[in-house]
């Protein structure tokens, strides 16, 4: 029987995998977005602190100390939660990897795949804080976070018609151009896996964490 053979296994717990990650870069997402005026000090923030003897760089020192420690709380809640059940669940006798290095790869790659959502949200506003004159810069925030946030809230009731399965069965091309994707063959990787499409995957995870983090 299909059920008795290992392959129908890893195939449901990477495709089980994929979709709690895609599941994870909306949340991430979406609470970044909310956030979005209080990624960088604001002008009020400004006219508040300006008068008090601070530096500019010890105002946006706390300001970014904040704003990590609450993103950093939430990425933790739902990292640990998941990191523990989804590959205690997924134990069986098909299952040879250790459970400890499956929830380490695991963790490693949710937490990435978080932080890579956030870091790549905050430099987009840091970019246009750079680049557009202070007259500029809040209407265009503006509407930049308007467009995300209808672009990310779709994804809630469409995630269950995520087709992770077909995606990974057929080693489709779409992997290479989804970030979660991308972290779920950097847990792979690091799982010991051979299959030559995982470690380009990898590759782009590290990558694109590396350039989002800079």
């Amino acid at each position: 029987r299909s059920s008795d053979l290992p392959d129908p296994y890893r195939l449901a717990y990477s495709s089980d995998c994929l979709s709690a990650l895609v599941l994870m870069c909306l949340l991430v997402g979406v609470l970044t977005v909310l956030e979005w005026p209080a990624l960088f000090p604001s002008r009020r923030d400004h006219l508040v602190l300006t008068p008090l003897p601070l530096e500019r760089t010890q105002l946006f020192g706390a300001k970014l100390a904040a704003l990590l420690l609450f993103v950093t709380l939430f990425i933790a809640a739902i990292t640990l939660c998941c990191s523990v059940s989804l590959p205690a669940i997924a134990s069986g006798r098909w299952e040879t990897r250790s459970l400890w290095l499956r929830m380490f790869a695991w963790f490693a790659a949710s937490t990435c795949a978080c932080y890579f959502v956030f870091l790549s949200l905050l430099a987009a506003q840091g970019l246009l804080m750079m680049l557009l004159p202070v007259r500029w810069f809040e209407p265009a925030s503006f509407a930049v976070q308007m467009t995300l946030l209808v672009a990310l809230l779709p994804g809630f009731p469409l995630f269950f018609y995520f087709p992770a399965s077909h995606l990974i069965a057929s080693r489709s091309p779409w992997l290479e151009w989804l970030p979660p994707a991308w972290y779920w063959g950097l847990s792979e990787w690091m799982l010991g896996s051979r299959d030559p499409a995982i470690a380009p995957l990898a590759w782009r995870a590290a990558l694109a964490f590396t350039v989002a983090l800079i």
